[in-house]
């Protein structure tokens, strides 16, 4: 067994990683694709690329090493883990658009 001294470990450009969600359910986690390190900040930030395509910037300590195992499942439609509770582009999506829409508009009598 390892010490769990990788966890920490800086990530390579390819690798492939679990993003952790912080969520009102307890969150979640999908599995994204490690683009870049930013080494230009501290700690170190990396690109990573979500299943839906987009990218977003996170720290390391929301990544997680995925194994060949869990790519190979996740590859297979094995793990639909609550990726959609991310925030995606307004383009994507009408209905993401119409709840930030509401959203936007409630509240705001005080």
């Amino acid at each position: 067994g390892s010490s769990g001294g990788l966890n920490g470990a800086p990530l390579a450009a390819g690798t492939r990683c679990w993003y952790l969600l912080a969520g009102p359910r307890g969150g979640g986690r999908c599995l994204v694709e490690v683009l870049k390190a930013h080494y230009d900040d501290s700690p170190p930030y990396y690109s990573v690329r979500m299943p839906n395509g987009l990218e977003r910037s996170t720290v390391r300590e929301k990544l997680q090493l995925a194994s060949g195992a869990d790519v190979a499942a996740a590859a297979a439609g094995a793990n639909g883990v609550a990726c959609d509770e991310l925030p995606t582009s307004a383009s994507e999506g009408a209905d993401g658009a119409a709840a930030a829409a509401a959203a936007a508009g409630a509240g705001g009598g005080g």
